[in-house]
Parts: structure tokens; sequence; C-alpha cells
């Protein structure tokens, strides 16, 4: 891996990509939201994003906040991974202070994730 400068239209075609990805992740949950309204199993997808992706949100107590944490984590997150993965795999290039934010977002999502299930399963009521 090269240590060279990366420049921001490294980030314009990652973020690119991200956006793609949230496109089209976004239309398969929706499309399984609303399968999911005929039979369990059809929203299998919806299912997953809200019970792992979203689960940070059942954290907190106000729906309001909950939605947005819901949203916005899972965003913040996966446009972290794809430009961290996409300048790593296809560019070869690496820098300190993005594999750190990597790094540091991967654990505080992990643990989001767990306290969000322990919050749900433990103290919903």
């Amino acid at each position: 891996m090269s240590r060279k400068k990366i420049s921001i239209e490294d980030f314009r075609e990652g973020t690119k990509l991200w956006l793609r990805t949230v496109i089209i992740f976004g239309i398969a949950v929706i499309i399984s939201y609303l399968l999911s309204k005929l039979y369990f199993f059809l929203g299998l997808i919806y299912y997953v994003y809200l019970f792992i992706l979203a689960s940070p949100s059942f954290i907190f107590e106000s729906n309001s906040s909950a939605l947005f944490v819901g949203i916005i984590i899972p965003l913040f997150y996966s446009f972290i991974l794809v430009n961290y993965f996409y300048l790593y795999f296809k560019k070869k290039k690496t820098v300190w202070w993005l594999t750190t934010t990597f790094i540091i977002a991967t654990i505080l999502y992990v643990v989001g994730i767990i306290l969000g299930w322990l919050t749900f399963l433990i103290w919903h009521p």
C-alpha cells in the first residue's frame, strides 16, 4: 500500500459508489418492508436492517431520536466503510486518519448494536 496524499477526487469516486449503494439498499429495504406486510419471510432484508443495522436506535426512548439514530448512524458508518475499502482495494492508498476513523467507527457501531439488542430484549416493555 502506498502512502501517497489522498486528493478530493479519490473521495469523490468513493462517495459516488456510496450513493449508489445507499440508493440500491434503500430501495431493497422499502420493497422488503412492503412485502413483509404480505408474508413475514418476504421482509427478511427489512428485518435484517431493523434488528442489526438500525439496532443502536433502540437505546433511545423517544421515537424521534430513535428514527434519527436509526437512519444517520448506518449511513455515516457505511460512508466511512465504502470510502475506506474503495481507497484501500481500488486505489491502493491508505491514510492513518481514515484507518483510525474506520476502526473507531466499527468499534462504536458494534457496541451500539450490542447495547441496542440489550435494550430491546431486556428493558423493552
